[in-house]
């Protein structure tokens, strides 16, 4: 964890209530209101479940030419990894405040919480970039702040209570708003990688000062390029790209044979008519849900009970890496295309009449070419290397049983 000064930490917290239904001046509420309570609480607790980066890390030296022999026999060596230790981590910190009503009416058949909180993250560990003489190239420090405010309402009640048979219902609904307050101090975007990284802009998440944490970043889709993009090389037997149209060739190779109607075209962000994974890229998602939920049925009648319980999530987005690896053909085995990609819904190279590529080359026929891919409604997947746009962006709610 941390160095043995840093080891001990001290979190305090306190908490009050008040049972406002047991005042004087709520006595003409007690037919119908069983407890009322009003409570505010604030307190912190400290996060130690971090990797020992106080401590230096070394690994063998393996490669013949890096290590050194005496009297002609190899010795064991061991060098440096790339990350600097810092003693001076100590623990992540969250403040917690919150406010808070229960209520319960008629009898308690009707129970009502209300919270309010506002947690701060402060010294949150993250891996800073070093300068290059510094010899190393990265170092945890605590440096990070982030912020999560919201509500939560939890409902719960007795529908029907007789002798043979109960019906009960619980509700809630919380929304909370989560924002990056500080990186580093000086940053204000910090790049992240998924678990699963596309061969193109594969630092395919932000985490940007002011928004929220999990925003996804890539590129737009302006669907492809159509054949009015191009004139067609009777010399060379290729398309070539019209003055003043966007090119993205250059994010994939400079030497793509099929790059011509029919790829895919991407947004221009900055406007210099070339895209690039520095300039082009935006957020085009986040994975933060604008309100989580769920509810639930309890009955019984003579023995016999019946639970159900049903969750939601509304307004995430979700990164679909397998609606990307199955439209892009690339040099992976065993890699699959979807129906979406479908001969009768890509544009094609190939005359399934003739087998011949009427794209380009010997066998090129423009007027074959675009008869072919008259009613194709996607790009080619014959990009060679995959890359995140909002195409396969989705919508992450759903509804649960």
């Amino acid at each position: 964890m941390f160095a043995p000064e840093n080891r001990w930490g001290f979190f305090p917290g306190m908490a009050l209530a008040w049972r406002i239904s047991q005042e004087k001046f709520m006595k003409q509420t007690e037919d119908w209101l069983d407890n009322l309570k009003l409570r505010v609480s604030y307190g912190s607790v400290g996060n130690a479940r971090v990797n020992s980066y106080w401590r230096q890390d070394y690994k063998m030296e393996s490669s013949a030419n890096r290590q050194y022999y005496l009297n002609e026999t190899v010795q064991s060596a061991l060098k440096l990894q790339n990350t600097l230790r810092n003693e001076n981590l100590t623990w992540e910190t969250k403040l917690s405040s919150n406010m808070g009503i229960d209520a319960s009416l008629f009898n308690s058949r009707l129970n009502v919480t209300v919270d309010f909180y506002n947690d701060i993250t402060k010294d949150l560990i993250l891996r800073m970039d070093l300068p290059s003489n510094s010899g190393y190239e990265y170092q945890y420090q605590n440096v990070g702040r982030s912020t999560n405010r919201g509500v939560e309402l939890t409902l719960s009640g007795t529908i029907i209570n007789s002798k043979d048979f109960y019906l009960g219902a619980n509700f809630n609904i919380s929304f909370n708003k989560n924002i990056v307050n500080k990186l580093d101090g000086t940053a204000t975007v910090l790049s992240a990688q998924s678990n699963w990284r596309p061969d193109i802009g594969s630092d395919d998440f932000r985490a940007i000062v002011g928004q929220a944490v999990g925003q996804i970043y890539g590129f737009e889709v302006e669907g492809f390029y159509s054949v009015d993009d191009f004139t067609f090389d009777e010399n060379t037997k290729k398309w070539i790209l019209n003055e003043g149209v966007v090119d993205d060739r250059a994010l994939f190779s400079n030497d793509l044979p099929n790059f011509g109607p029919g790829f895919i075209k991407l947004k221009d962000q900055n406007n210099d008519g070339v895209i690039d994974a520095d300039n082009d890229r935006k957020v085009i998602g986040s994975v933060q849900p604008k309100h989580i939920g769920g509810f639930g049925l309890n009955a019984a009648w003579r023995g016999f009970d019946l639970a159900a319980m049903f969750n939601w999530s509304y307004g995430n987005k979700v990164y679909n890496a397998n609606k990307i690896m199955a439209s892009t053909h690339t040099n992976r085995k065993y890699n699959n295309i979807r129906d979406f990609m479908s001969l009768e819904n890509r544009w094609s190279i190939i005359d399934p009449e003739t087998g011949a590529n009427v794209m380009y080359g010997n066998d090129a026929n423009p007027e074959r070419f675009v008869e072919i891919n008259s009613k194709a409604s996607i790009w080619m997947p014959m990009m060679g290397r995959t890359l995140v746009t909002d195409w396969a962006i989705e919508d992450g709610s759903f509804f649960a049983l």
